[in-house]
Formats: structure tokens, sequence, C-alpha cells
């Protein structure tokens, strides 16, 4: 199995999956995300910096808890081969919002407050 390494633009990469998140929550839900978004993805590995291998564990560690924690919920999307995606809400009206391309790469997109109350589910 052959791998690489590339750079990434971390900010322009974070705006999109931002955009992206907004999009499909508000596809789903017909109600926009007002508050900022984190977006965490362990599939972009940190090369350089005081603790690489440790922050790379760490956030190997977050993707496997949500992924535990998601795995029951429906998964959205027409062709889930390419791409689908799940929408978790919790407490205080926060949600996840997990982003899977490819059948591999992971994008996490978390809301730590929805304007207004939880959706109902759609």
């Amino acid at each position: 199995m052959k791998t690489g390494a590339f750079f990434v633009d971390r900010k322009r990469f974070d705006r999109v999956m931002d955009h992206q998140a907004r999009g499909l929550y508000f596809s789903l839900y017909g109600q926009k995300l007002t508050s900022p978004l984190t977006i965490h993805s362990s599939g972009l590995f940190l090369a350089a910096g005081p603790d690489p291998k440790g922050y790379n564990l760490r956030s190997r560690s977050l993707t496997d808890f949500i992924s535990e924690h998601i795995a029951p919920l429906p998964k959205n999307g027409h062709n889930q081969d390419v791409f689908y995606y799940q929408i978790a809400q919790g407490g205080k009206a926060a949600a996840i919002i997990r982003m899977v391309f490819y059948g591999g790469f992971i994008v996490d997109a978390f809301a730590p407050d929805v304007a207004g109350s939880p959706p109902s589910a759609a």
C-alpha cells in the first residue's frame, strides 16, 4: 500500500470544511449554524512542533471516541462510497457533523451551540 505526504493550507482546509458542515446541517434540518465551528481531522498529521507524536495520538483518540458514539446514527448521502455524513446532537444544543470522504478520510466539525432549540429528527 502506497501512501503520500503533502502540506495542507490548514486555514483554507478548515474554512472549506466549515462551509461544508454548515451546508449539510442546513440541508438536513433547515436551520443555520451560527456559532463558530471547530474542525478536526486525524487524517491530517502534525509533522513538526513541540510534540507531533503526542498530538497525532491524541487526535486519533478523539476520532476513535467520536466514531464509537456516532456509529449507530444514520448515514446521509446519495453515493456513500464517495461521501456520507452523520450528525449527532448533544446536550445544550451542541452538534457534531461528521463528514467521510471515500470511505476513510474523516473530518469532524463541532458546533458547541446550535442557534435555537435542537432540531427534530428529519
